[in-house]
């Protein structure tokens, strides 16, 4: 019995060591500018929220903020407390203009964060989701007034389309003067 629990040890220790090769290659990839190559060692990491998370990081990396949030929404299906990818999607949602998408990864952060043991810690989470709710709400407030304003200047352009083709009209029915 002791020979089998220390063939499963060891089998446990070389997965380990296999795995932490594998996250080391996605590292050094990303380190090196070699998002390319970062890309591949990815695919062959087994934790799934370690995948998620390095994909949303090369991803914003690289700029794709689209990208990035919809790799940090997946990587929540499978984790969804990671802390990582709960900041990451807040922040490419209010950088996108999403700010209610933003707000609703933030309550969704907010819950996380609160989990946390470490008081400093969490003060410093919960620090974090307030900014980011704030800059979505801003967002929103800031879409808001935007959209008012077009809906306004629609209707001024109406009128004033309306007023031109009543002249127009009026002056298409006077009779011609010689």
């Amino acid at each position: 019995m002791s020979g089998w629990r220390r063939i499963v040890e060891r089998a446990a220790l070389a997965g380990a060591c296999c795995a932490a090769a594998r996250a080391q290659s996605v590292e050094e990839s990303y380190a090196a500018g070699r998002y390319d190559r970062a890309f591949v060692a990815l695919e062959s990491l087994e934790d799934p929220a370690l995948r998620a998370e390095w994909r949303y990081h090369l991803l914003h990396s690289g700029g794709d903020l689209t990208g990035a949030l919809a790799a940090a929404l997946d990587g929540l299906a499978v984790a969804p407390d990671s802390l990582r990818l709960l900041q990451g999607a807040s922040e490419c949602a209010v950088t996108l203009g999403l700010g209610q998408r933003a707000l609703g990864v933030c309550d969704r952060w907010r819950s996380a964060a609160q989990r946390i043991a470490d008081e400093p810690a969490r003060a410093a989470a919960l620090e974090s989701v307030a900014r980011c709710e704030s800059s979505a709400r801003v967002q929103l407030a800031t879409s808001s007034t935007a959209d008012a304003a077009l809906r306004r200047a629609r209707i001024v352009s109406l009128a004033g389309l309306a007023i031109a083709c009543a002249a127009m009209a009026g002056f298409a029915r006077r009779p011609a003067s010689r």
